[in-house]
């Protein structure tokens, strides 16, 4: 739990829980640290307080976000990054968040998402993707698409949008 490793050190004086995203937009804005939501911090008199939970990035939000292959093309050695059973090199995305299903005995469920909450980019937004790491990062050999549980029809629907858009990738 973040406030544990608060309690740990005097080194850091703020943690963040749940989606990170827009509440570490909302620190570099300024915004006072005891109105951002989704932070656990420590005061000057060394009082830790938890601020209210951030709502979960809907798919709006998602579809804003920067690529995160942008920012691996920008700060990261794609080549210092290996997995055995990858090609070489390789980048990770996502096309969603969460899951569709209400698996009672699933663990993710119910630490993370408090319940279903399967949040997807839209299908253009992840085309747009795949078509940056084509043209912009032709080095990447293999695109590992971490979604877990994508359902079928949403595997269906980017499948038939790489082919149409022919990105042989």
């Amino acid at each position: 739990c973040a406030s544990g490793a608060l309690l740990q050190t005097k080194n850091i004086n703020i943690m963040t829980f749940g989606e990170f995203e827009y509440t570490c937009l909302d620190i570099l804005k300024g915004v006072p640290i005891f109105e951002v939501k989704g932070v656990i911090w420590r005061d000057a008199k060394n009082i830790l307080h938890t601020n209210p939970p951030r709502p979960l990035c809907t798919s709006q939000e998602l579809d804003q976000m920067p690529f995160v292959t942008s920012i691996y093309n920008s700060f990261l050695k794609l080549k210092s990054y290996r997995q055995t059973s990858f090609r070489y090199p390789f980048v990770d995305t996502l096309s969603a968040r969460g899951c569709p299903n209400r698996c009672t005995y699933c663990l993710w469920i119910k630490a993370f998402q408090n319940g279903s909450s399967y949040r997807m980019r839209s299908v253009e937004n992840v085309i747009s993707e795949l078509r940056f790491i084509k043209n912009d990062m032709p080095e990447v050999k293999q695109i590992h698409l971490q979604d877990d549980t994508i359902p079928e029809k949403r595997a269906q629907d980017l499948s038939r949008a790489i082919i149409k858009e022919n990105l042989n990738i």
